[in-house]
């Protein structure tokens, strides 16, 4: 009787320390660190762009919650960005509360996801208008993909 209830004691032991292990609940998070931008790449239907190194500076800064980007531009001015994010499968989602260019701030920016080894790669399909030279008029919308590469800084 008295092993069956030694038994029984070391069980529920090892089931309290087990439920409780919080780094095996806990999801690793494969964003989190500080990246550099390599470059941006527009593929439109008759046409790639390649923009490498467009921005050297440009370093991206992710917590497991929020990110930060930011850069000087040409004109001593800073182009910058951040909020909260979330991430699932091959999805990243962005939900900036401050960015640099009006009307971003407040919605979700929705990306296509790759980490590999230390380089990360979002893409997203995209639409805009194209107009004729007085901005008058518009000719047609054009669809492309954007892609950006991002290093990992090592710590």
């Amino acid at each position: 009787m008295k092993k069956s209830v030694c038994l029984i004691l070391v069980f529920f032991a090892i089931l309290i320390i087990a439920c409780n292990n919080q780094k095996k609940s806990k999801i690793e998070n494969p964003y989190v660190g500080a990246w550099q931008q390599v470059d941006i790449k527009y593929v439109l239907p008759d046409n790639t762009y390649v923009n490498v190194t467009s921005n050297p500076d440009n370093v991206k800064i992710i917590t497991n919650k929020h990110y930060a980007f930011g850069y000087p531009t040409s004109n001593g001015g800073v182009w910058a960005g951040g909020g909260e994010y979330t991430f699932s499968g091959n999805t990243f989602t962005s939900f900036p509360k401050y960015h640099s260019k009006a009307g971003t701030a407040g919605g979700s920016i929705v990306w296509n996801s790759k980490i590999e080894a230390d380089l990360w790669m979002i893409s997203q399909d995209r639409k805009t208008l194209r107009q004729n030279e007085k901005d008058t008029l518009q000719i047609d919308t054009i669809e492309y993909k954007i892609i950006e590469t991002w290093k990992r800084i090592p710590e």
